[in-house]
């Protein structure tokens, strides 16, 4: 009987000696270069081995180790998933190793491999910039028909980067390949072209079918880009709700310029009911994603009076953040922060920099502050300047400012006829001030013959359009006083 006894104990000792050699004759012949071995180890050690006899915990790091053996053996995905390993872990992070392993799969012919070594060049982290590096990088992932590579690629030649040369031929090239491999954002990318019109004709069908295929694709920028053309009835008849559904659909997908115009009309009330507190949210999301309208959208609303968490410097705070991001518009609206507190050099500065940018309002308040500071017939001459670019740039108020600086002589030679003329131009575009101001040079015949009966209408034209004075003077006139 005991006999009996320890022959089951020694086969049993056997039997689970037999089951703990699957892994460990795994182990050995991936050691000696069996690369379906090193899969199998792999798998043993991040999935567990379990049956009757034998329980292999999970290990991972031996599938770590396993995994590696794998890529030596050149298998890409192998060599993709531990250069992942080493750009995403929270403990292992080195994107120096990571794209050394990106660069063996892509070697190994494992396209995501390509993409992924593309990608870490292009970034400003622990390894060196050289967009010459993810240009080559991204096109080898093209060739091999990885469409958001190609995506990436027409954006290198779009911009002409890391040495390529500028190309709208080969962009458009390269987001076609990329949308014909059912790439949302390449497909997004091609439209856009198609609606500015570079490197072909303006085509706003074409941009709307392309931004469609894109969304279709599950493009959040596509949805994004196709509410925008719903919104303004470009290419597609206008439909309000369609737009929101749109950008609701974007700004979900995490698309941060969809969520700045859902905030609008949020805000506005369009398409739904109007709410600040979730315009707010809208916006503070989309600002924290870098998206500079938003950001600007954001530091509005916090100027709004109507609004419960109204505050002036949070505003500022958007504003700055919107500026930085390169909108020219906000860093104008900071800088009249700057004006109201009095500093004077840091609004002038900001002025300065949006009216460098384009940014007409920034030309227009620039020229204004120095106007006002003016100490010499030179400082006219400059805001004349400023006047007359941010009136070219059809910014209404710059229109009548440079009308009066004709009126005067500031700056300039005393021009009543090109005066009425950028006034009345100004009034076309309902500017209450400019209509106020053409009416004079009715009622009063400067440069244009008198005629009362259109002062009158001038006069009534800036009340409607809710200008105080004009109204006083259209009651004056009126009584003939």
């Amino acid at each position: 009987m005991r006999f009996s006894v320890l022959l089951l104990i020694v086969l049993f000792s056997l039997l689970t000696s037999c089951k703990k050699d699957i892994v460990a004759e795994a182990e050995k012949n991936c050691t000696n270069g069996n690369l379906k071995s090193c899969l199998s180890a792999v798998d043993y050690h991040l999935n567990g081995y379990k049956d009757e006899d034998v329980d292999y915990p999970v290990n991972t790091v031996q599938a770590f180790h396993f995994l590696t053996k794998a890529c030596d053996l050149k298998d890409g995905e192998s060599c993709f998933k531990v250069g992942s390993e080493f750009e995403n872990s929270k403990y292992t992070q080195d994107r120096v190793a990571s794209l050394e392993f990106y660069e063996k799969a892509c070697e190994a012919k494992y396209v995501k491999g390509c993409t992924a070594a593309g990608m870490l060049y292009s970034q400003k982290k622990e390894i060196r910039t050289d967009l010459g590096e993810s240009y080559r990088f991204f096109k080898k992932a093209c060739l091999q028909n990885e469409g958001f590579a190609c995506d990436l690629l027409g954006e290198i030649y779009q911009k002409g980067l890391g040495g390529v040369e500028k190309s709208n031929k080969m962009a458009r090239l390269s987001f076609k390949k990329s949308c014909d491999l059912k790439n949302g954002h390449g497909c997004s990318n091609l439209g856009l072209m198609y609606y500015y019109g570079l490197g072909s004709k303006k085509n706003l069908g074409q941009s709307f079918n392309l931004f469609k295929l894109s969304c279709d694709y599950n493009s959040p920028q596509g949805c994004s880009n196709l509410g925008n053309m719903y919104i303004n009835g470009y290419g597609v008849n206008k439909d309000l709700n369609k737009a929101f559904s749109l950008f609701d659909r974007g700004c979900k997908g995490g698309d941060a310029h969809a969520c700045s115009n859902l905030g609008l009309m949020y805000a506005k009330g369009i398409a739904t009911k109007a709410d600040l507190n979730v315009a707010s949210d809208l916006f503070t999301k989309s600002c924290k994603a870098n998206d500079d309208q938003g950001c600007l959208h954001l530091g509005m609303l916090y100027q709004d009076k109507q609004f419960s968490d109204y505050d002036e410097k949070l505003s500022a705070d958007a504003f700055s953040r919107a500026c930085t991001l390169g909108n020219a518009f906000a860093c104008s609206s900071l800088g009249l922060y700057y004006h109201k507190n009095k500093d004077y050099q840091k609004s002038r500065e900001l002025f300065y920099i949006s009216c460098q940018r384009g940014c007409a309002e920034g030309c227009n308040n620039l020229a204004t502050q120095i106007k006002d500071e003016s100490k010499s017939n030179e400082d006219l001459k400059v805001a004349f300047n400023l006047y007359e670019k941010a009136c070219s740039l059809e910014d209404n108020l710059a229109c009548v400012n440079l009308g009066l600086m004709y009126v005067y002589g500031d700056g300039t030679k005393k021009d009543l006829n090109k005066a009425h003329h950028h006034i009345s131009w100004a009034c076309d575009r309902n500017n209450a001030l400019a209509c106020n101001l053409e009416a004079f040079f009715y009622k009063d015949g400067l440069s244009v013959r008198k005629d009362r009966n259109k002062a009158l209408k001038l006069f009534e034209k800036s009340c409607k359009l809710e200008f105080k004075q004009g109204c006083e003077n259209y009651e004056l006139l009126k009584n003939n006083k």
